[in-house]
């Protein structure tokens, strides 16, 4: 959900009327792809620019799908005659300035998976000089965004073009006003009120505090925590004893993945809980594993890892990234790390209590057994004495 970034959209729109390249980073979860979608492409348009917002880098053919949407866009909006073409990027822009009158701003989203996916190959020359070269271009606009962690890598295209961060946007946190303004939307779009405690709780969460602001992707997760709740308990407004019975807001928020959880069947959640070890590394960094891997090293419940990927996926939990044209797991977004993290380890430890319990019953039927072995051979010693008298 969008909200409070008019200042962030002012800047980045008045970097696209100056001309040059337009780079914004952000530490994972901030928001900036709901930036360009709902803030930055909506007030490019009316300005009268064509916008295409692209994220899907994944792949040798993402060339031909960024040419294809460019080309279905211009169609519907300017020029039902448009085609694609093969070009590189600043023949694009000057073919679509030259057809419709109107500048084409392309907007590419997640530009991390590009460095990551497409590092040191033959793809990744060419289209890095593409899309340097096309920063530069006065018939379009160029707008990057990508994780701040990966703008080392990005400065691989400074040897096409010269200072690709001309025009540089750091997106920060959600200041108080940005964060309780995205919990009111939150809930009207759920149909909820939220009381004043509750929002407050929300903002006091340690999650939630990032750098002196606010992180919207956690926040969101104990709002859609509250929202979901909403529809199935039939709440209309939410207060602090609603959020009390989560144990407390910070908890709410970080179990919010339970959600995800608890789609899955006791099999499937062992099998994931054995999956962590190799999903997440001691860093809390997440790491990509090939499917045959995640299946070997399920044992023997590697009769359903097949099953449950698609699963994971589906929920949000992973995803498929391809890396040197091999298909890879890893959890779906940076942000959700420390949230299957905290899973793991609360999973963990119901499983050693479980496994506590299970030695005390062990060991307690043991016992009992032995004091009933005792008895009983007491019990048959004083029969054979007492018939040994007896004769």
């Amino acid at each position: 959900m969008f909200c409070s970034r008019e200042k962030e959209i002012r800047q980045v729109f008045e970097y696209c009327k100056s001309g040059g390249p337009v780079v914004i980073t952000s530490h994972p979860g901030m928001g900036a792809t709901a930036l360009l979608q709902d803030g930055v492409a909506p007030v490019l348009r009316k300005a009268d620019f064509i916008v295409v917002t692209f994220g899907d880098w994944q792949g040798k053919a993402f060339r031909t799908r960024l040419a294809e949407l460019i080309a279905k866009t211009v169609r519907a909006e300017a020029d039902n005659t448009f085609i694609a073409h093969t070009e590189n990027l600043s023949e694009t822009l000057r073919r679509v300035f030259a057809s419709t009158g109107k500048p084409l701003a392309l907007l590419f989203d997640q530009f991390e998976d590009y460095l990551r996916c497409h590092a040191s190959t033959s793809l990744s020359d060419t289209f890095d000089a593409e899309v340097a070269t096309a920063m530069l271009s006065s018939d379009g606009r160029i707008v990057v965004a990508l994780h701040d962690y990966a703008l080392e890598n990005f400065r691989r295209l400074e040897q096409y073009a010269p200072n690709p961060l001309k025009y540089h946007l750091t997106l920060g946190p959600l200041d108080e006003a940005g964060a309780k303004e995205l919990i009111a939307g939150a809930g009207v779009a759920g149909g909820l009120e939220f009381e004043p405690a509750v929002t407050e709780a929300l903002l006091k969460a340690p999650s939630v505090n990032y750098e002196g602001g606010y992180h919207p992707f956690y926040l969101m997760s104990g709002i859609d925590r509250i929202r979901e709740a909403g529809v199935r308990k039939k709440w209309t407004r939410v207060s602090t004893g609603m959020i009390e019975t989560y144990g407390s807001a910070e908890r709410l928020i970080v179990e919010s993945i339970d959600l995800k959880m608890s789609k899955l069947d006791p099999t499937q959640t062992d099998l994931f809980f054995r999956w962590c070890s190799l999903l997440l590394s001691p860093n809390d960094e997440r790491i990509a594993v090939k499917a045959a891997a995640l299946a070997e090293y399920s044992g023997r419940l590697n009769r359903i890892a097949l099953t449950l990927l698609p699963v994971l996926v589906a929920e949000g939990v992973l995803r498929t990234i391809e890396i040197s044209e091999t298909l890879r797991y890893e959890i779906a977004r940076e942000s959700l790390v420390p949230l299957v993290r905290d899973w793991w380890r609360r999973h963990e430890a119901v499983l050693i209590a479980r496994q506590r319990v299970q030695f005390r019953i062990r060991s307690l039927s043991l016992a009992v057994g032995l004091i009933l072995a005792v008895y009983l051979v007491v019990y048959l010693a004083y029969m054979v004495l007492s018939l040994m008298r007896g004769q």
